[in-house]
C-alpha cells in the first residue's frame, strides 16, 4: 500500500533542510499530485490545509491544468470552512505571499472570507475566525485586490458582535484607514469599540490607540498649523491616558513622548526668547522617548511579530536610535536580529 500524504509528509518533515522547511513541501514530498489529489478533501478539511497549499504554490508552473483543478477546488473548499482559526491564519499567510496562488484561486477568495467573517460577526459560526479572515481580506486588498468588500464589512461593525470576533479587529480597522481613502466612517466603529462596556480591557484600549492615531496622521496631514497643533494636543490626550491606565501600553507612552517633543520643540520655535520651560520640556520629552522605546523593544523583541503588522513597531524602535545624542547614549535598542533599526 503506498504511505498516506500524512506518512510522507512526516517522512519529507524528518529529512528536510532548514531551507526547504522553510520553503515548504512541494507536491511530490507529499506522494506526487496523484497521491495528493486523492485524499484532497480531508487535507483541506483538516489542519494540514496550509501545506497543501504551499505544496500546490511551488508546482502551479509544472502540474498540467487538469490536475490542478480539482487542488485548487479542494483549497478553496478549506479556505471556505477552515478546521480551526489557527488553521484560517496559517492558510492565508500562504495565499498572500503567493501571488500566483491567489491569482488562481480567484475572486471567490473574496468573496469567501468576506462571508466567514460575517457569519463569524453575527454568531453563526466560530467567532474566532472573524479576526484571521478578515485580516486576510485587508491583505489581498492591499496587495491590490479591492477593498470595497472588506470597508463595507468593517463599517458595519457596531461592537455588539460577539466579543472574542472583535479581538484584535481595532488594529485592522486601523491599518485600513492608513491604507485606503474615505474611510472616515471607520471613527465611528472605532468610537462604538472604545466605547462598549462589554468588550475585553484590550480590545477598548486597541479602539482608543488607533482613534489617536488617526488624530495624529490628521495633524501630520493639516494644512495650517492651528489645527495641527489641536489634532496634536488631542493625540497627546488620547495616548496618555491609555498609558495612564494600561501600564502595558508603552506604544501609547512612545507616541505621548513623541507629540510632546514636537510640541515643546514648536513653543520654542515661535519663543526662542522665552524662559527655559519649553527647552526643559523638549528635553524631558526626548528622555522619555529614549527610555520608553528602548524598553519597547526589549520587551517585544524576542516576541514573534507577523511581518506584515511589523512596520509599526519597527518605526517605534527606531525612535530610540534618532533621539538627540545627549540622551541616546544610555539606552541602545536594536532589532529582534541583533541589527540596528531603520530610520523612520
Amino acid at each position: 500500500m503506498a504511505p498516506s500524504v500524512d506518512q510522507a509528509l512526516q517522512e519529507w518533515a524528518s529529512r528536510a533542510s532548514d531551507d526547504e522547511l522553510d520553503a515548504g513541501p512541494r507536491l511530490k514530498d507529499l506522494g506526487g499530485a496523484d497521491a495528493v489529489a486523492a485524499e484532497a478533501d480531508t487535507l483541506a478539511a483538516g489542519p494540514q490545509l496550509p501545506y497543501l497549499l504551499t505544496a500546490l504554490s511551488h508546482s502551479l508552473d509544472t502540474i498540467p491544468a487538469d490536475q490542478a483543478a480539482p487542488l485548487l477546488a479542494a483549497a478553496a473548499r478549506g479556505l471556505r470552512r477552515p478546521h480551526s482559526a489557527w488553521v484560517l491564519a496559517d492558510a492565508l499567510d500562504v495565499v498572500c505571499t503567493q501571488p500566483e496562488l491567489a491569482a488562481r484561486l480567484g475572486n471567490r477568495t473574496v468573496r469567501d472570507l468576506a462571508t466567514l467573517a460575517e457569519d463569524a460577526l453575527a454568531g453563526d459560526c466560530d467567532a474566532a475566525l472573524a479576526q484571521p479572515a478578515i485580516a486576510g481580506l485587508l491583505r489581498l486588498a492591499v496587495a491590490g485586490g479591492s477593498p470595497h468588500r472588506l470597508l463595507a464589512l468593517l463599517t458595519d461593525i457596531t461592537g455588539t458582535e460577539p466579543a472574542d470576533a472583535l479581538e484584535r479587529l481595532p488594529i485592522l480597522i486601523g491599518i485600513a484607514r492608513d491604507h485606503f481613502a474615505d474611510t472616515d466612517p471607520l471613527l465611528d466603529v472605532l468610537s462604538a469599540l472604545e466605547n462598549q462596556p462589554d468588550l475585553t480591557p484590550a480590545t477598548r484600549a486597541d479602539a482608543s490607540f488607533e482613534l489617536a492615531i488617526a488624530d495624529e496622521r490628521t495633524a501630520l496631514e493639516a494644512a495650517d498649523r492651528t489645527t495641527a497643533d489641536e489634532q496634536l494636543r488631542r493625540a497627546l490626550m488620547r495616548f496618555t491616558e491609555l498609558d495612564r491606565t494600561h501600564e502595558a501600553r508603552l506604544d501609547a507612552r512612545a507616541h505621548a513622548a513623541a507629540i510632546e517633543a514636537v510640541l515643546a520643540f514648536a513653543d520654542l520655535e515661535q519663543n526662542p526668547a522665552g524662559d527655559n520651560s519649553a527647552r526643559q520640556r523638549l528635553t524631558d520629552a526626548a528622555e522619555q522617548l529614549d527610555t520608553t522605546a528602548a524598553h519597547l523593544a526589549a520587551w517585544t523583541g524576542r516576541m514573534h511579530q507577523l511581518d506584515w503588522l511589523s512596520a509599526r513597531s519597527l518605526t517605534q524602535s527606531a525612535w530610540s536610535s534618532s533621539s538627540p545624542p545627549s540622551t541616546q547614549h544610555r539606552h541602545t535598542c536594536t532589532s529582534p536580529a541583533g541589527t540596528a533599526p531603520p530610520t523612520p
